[in-house]
């Protein structure tokens, strides 16, 4: 971003079309240790956006919006106050509600290299689609075949990859690259995350890796509350007793 006239304030014009985005602030070109995260959305104001963002914990989310008319826009940040504001242009888009933030997660979706049924890498495909259970958590009966290793990562609200969720290697928590067996749920506590590791969507971690030791059905287990995920092994007999009940 270019310095303002004002020390401490950056920005940016840009061209946007029509399209939900995803942004982060860096500093210092880094984008997996300091970055400043989601943040919180403030009210807008005329036809902007204004929230807040700030360096913390490495699982922040990146600053999701939505552009409902395409044009010219200027990104504005200010390390003063921490403030980030979001501003159209272009005469063409002088109407409120040409900007939307996205502040929720309404669904999750297993996107990996998985075979048939499931669409391999496609953020977008209903196919790859989590269940939604209570307590924001999300589950995925799929049929592995033993031996094969496979790449995943989580993707929320179906977005192309702009908020993915995998384990960040470098915040000290698990201590292993292996995927938890342990079935973790909203119970689980730090001592588990600690262990086990849990999701960020903090830059964009590599995918994670499962090897299923034995042909048959497999549950993937995400707890978006505590960042705890699992995958477990389950039998035909223990189908029934899942929401969703069905292998895809």
């Amino acid at each position: 971003m270019d310095e303002g006239k004002t020390v401490g304030e950056f920005s940016r014009i840009l061209d946007l079309v029509k399209g939900t985005y995803s942004i982060n602030f860096a500093i210092g070109r880094e984008l997996f240790l300091d970055t400043m995260g989601f943040g919180c959305w403030l009210k807008s104001e005329g036809r902007g956006l204004r929230g807040l963002a700030w360096h913390g914990k490495p699982n922040e989310l990146n600053i999701g919006f939505r552009v409902h008319c395409s044009g010219r826009y200027r990104i504005q940040y200010d390390r003063g106050s921490d403030q980030f504001m979001i501003d159209p242009l272009s005469p063409e888009c002088d109407l409120s509600g040409c900007l939307e933030a996205v502040s929720a997660i309404d669904s999750l979706s297993l996107v990996g290299s998985f075979d048939d049924p499931m669409e391999s890498w496609s953020p977008a495909s209903e196919r790859n689609l989590m269940a939604s259970l209570p307590g924001h958590c999300f589950e995925k009966l799929v049929s592995l075949h033993a031996g094969k290793s496979y790449s995943f990562k989580f993707v929320a609200n179906r977005s192309d990859w702009l908020i993915v969720f995998a384990d960040y290697e470098l915040d000290g928590y698990g201590l292993s690259s292996e995927v938890p067996t342990k079935r973790l749920g909203s119970d689980c506590d730090l001592s588990d995350l600690r262990h086990h590791g849990h999701l960020t969507s903090h830059g964009n971690p590599p995918p994670l890796s499962f090897t299923p030791p034995v042909d048959g059905a497999y549950r993937f287990h995400v707890d978006l509350n505590t960042g705890a995920y699992a995958v477990e092994q389950l039998e035909r007999t223990d189908w029934s007793t899942s929401p969703t009940g069905i292998v895809r």
